[in-house]
C-alpha cells in the first residue's frame, strides 16, 4: 500500500529572512515571486532590515561608551517608568465592560456580512480588548486582520485615548492585552487566510470597534469614526524591450479620505485612515553606507 502522510501546520509562522547579517536569498525569491509588487514588496523589507541595523549598530555604541549593564539597567528603567506612565493614564479613563458589534458588509469576493464584536474592559490596572464572537477568517477577500496588526491596533488607540502626545515603549503596553480566538477574522491561521495591507485589516479592530466604544466615552478625546482606508491605488505594468528583456514599473497614489467630526469641529475633508505612513525610511538598494557623523543614515535607511 502507498504510504500516507498527513500535513501538519507549522509550529510558528516565523520564517528567518536572514541569519548572522546575511540575507537568505532564496527566501527573498521566493517572496518576490508571490507578490503583485515585488519591487515595492522587497524595498520595504530590506527598509526594515536597515533600520534594524542602524538601531543595533547605535545600542553596540551606547554598550562601547557606557558599558552593558548600565545600558540594561536604563532599558530596565525606561520600560518600567513607561509602564507606570500607562497606568497613571489608565486611571483617567472610564472604567467597566463595555461591548460593541458591527458586520463588515463582505470581503470584497463574497457577498456575505461579516459579524465584528469587541468587549472592551478597563480597570486600574488592564486595558483589555476581546474579540471573541467574531467571525471566523474568511478565504475570499483579504480583510483577515493577522494577531499583530490586531494587536498594533488595539494600541494605537489606546495611545490615542490616553495620551497621544506620549513616547510608548514596551513597558507602556504591559496594560494592553488582546485576545482573539486563534481561527478568527483577528487572528486566522496561517493558511488560507488572505491578508491585506496594515492599515485595511487592523482598521476593523482596534481602529474602528474600539475606537467607537472610547467615542462615545470621551468625545473630547476621540472624533468619529474614519474611513477605514487610504484608497491606495497601486498600478504594476510589464513591458518588453526590443531585446526580449523585461522590465516592470509601478505607480502608487494615496487617494486621501473623509475623517470623522469631533465634539469641537467638523471632519476633515482629505485624511488618511488609522496607520499612516509617516516617517518613512528613504532605501538605497544595493549598497552599504556607515556615516561617520552618526547622522541616522546607515544600510540605505534614513531617518527624519
Amino acid at each position: 500500500m502507498p504510504r500516507r502522510y498527513t500535513r501538519r501546520a507549522p509550529s510558528s509562522p516565523n520564517v528567518r529572512i536572514g541569519r548572522d547579517d546575511r540575507i537568505d536569498e532564496e527566501i527573498v525569491r521566493i517572496i518576490e515571486a508571490n507578490s503583485r509588487t515585488p519591487e515595492m514588496t522587497l524595498g520595504d523589507m530590506e527598509a526594515q532590515v536597515a533600520s534594524m541595523r542602524v538601531a543595533r549598530n547605535r545600542i553596540l555604541r551606547l554598550i562601547d561608551r557606557y558599558g552593558s549593564e548600565a545600558v540594561r539597567a536604563s532599558v530596565e528603567s525606561s520600560i518600567l517608568a513607561g509602564e507606570m506612565k500607562a497606568r497613571e493614564l489608565l486611571r483617567a479613563l472610564p472604567h467597566g465592560s463595555f461591548e460593541i458589534e458591527d458586520f463588515i458588509d463582505d470581503d470584497g469576493i463574497n457577498e456575505e456580512p461579516i459579524r465584528v464584536r469587541a468587549r472592551l474592559t478597563v480597570t486600574d490596572d488592564e486595558f483589555l480588548v476581546d474579540f471573541t464572537g467574531s467571525s471566523r477568517s474568511v478565504r475570499g477577500g483579504s480583510i483577515n486582520s493577522p494577531y499583530p496588526a490586531t494587536v498594533s491596533s488595539v494600541r494605537t488607540v489606546f495611545v490615542a485615548a490616553s495620551d497621544p502626545h506620549t513616547e510608548p515603549n514596551g513597558g507602556f503596553f504591559r496594560p494592553v492585552k488582546v485576545v482573539a480566538p486563534e481561527g478568527s477574522i483577528f487572528n486566522p491561521p496561517v493558511r488560507p487566510a488572505p491578508t491585506s495591507t496594515y492599515w485595511e485589516s487592523m482598521s476593523y479592530a482596534g481602529g474602528d470597534l474600539v475606537w467607537h466604544i472610547l467615542a462615545e466615552l470621551i468625545p473630547d478625546k476621540l472624533s468619529a469614526g474614519h474611513f477605514l482606508t487610504v484608497g491606495a491605488t497601486i498600478v504594476a505594468a510589464w513591458t518588453t524591450g526590443q531585446g526580449g528583456g523585461e522590465s516592470r514599473s509601478q505607480s502608487w497614489n494615496r487617494s486621501q479620505v473623509a475623517g470623522g467630526a469631533s465634539f469641537d469641529r467638523d471632519g476633515e475633508s482629505a485624511w488618511c485612515a488609522v496607520g499612516g505612513t509617516g516617517g518613512r525610511p528613504t532605501l538605497l538598494r544595493g549598497g552599504h553606507r556607515e556615516d561617520t557623523a552618526h547622522q541616522g543614515r546607515e544600510a540605505g535607511a534614513q531617518h527624519p
